[in-house]
């Protein structure tokens, strides 16, 4: 049996996936009902596909979007009136990857309440000290 195309916009949501949908949608802008970008289904897959990071989700839809946008609108000129889809696809890409950062930045510092710090007693653990930051580096 088909599933109906729902839309969510609830920010005061009880129901925690209702309101995840609801903060993407308000991320990327997707707040009006009546011309939708993504039916809740969609926002869901996006979620389970960026392992359920809010960022990471809103920066994968501004990207399909932005590919839409290219294959869509491309550039036209009628009139007065022109659209650069590329123009418009470049900014969602730097829009997407400012997100994608900056969940990049939040999963550096989550738990990150201690360092280690390595201590040279002998000849022996300074070629540890050695061998350790080789491969670090190496990676």
């Amino acid at each position: 049996m088909p599933h109906s195309a729902t839309f969510t916009y609830d920010l005061d949501s009880a129901d925690s996936t209702l309101l995840n949908i609801s903060y993407i949608r308000n991320r990327i802008r997707d707040i009006d009902a009546s011309f939708p970008i993504f039916v809740d289904a969609e926002v869901k897959a996006f979620l389970v596909m960026e392992g359920f990071n809010l960022k990471r989700t809103a920066a994968l839809a501004l990207e399909t979007i932005a590919a839409d946008e290219v294959q869509v609108q491309k550039v036209i000129k009628i009139l007065q009136l022109s659209t650069d889809g590329a123009k418009v696809a470049a900014e969602l890409r730097a829009n997407a990857r400012l997100l994608r950062d900056q969940a990049d930045n939040e999963a550096l510092t989550e738990g990150a309440t201690f360092g280690i710090a390595e201590w040279v007693v002998d000849d022996f653990s300074y070629r540890d000290i050695l061998i350790s930051q080789g491969l670090r580096n190496a990676s």
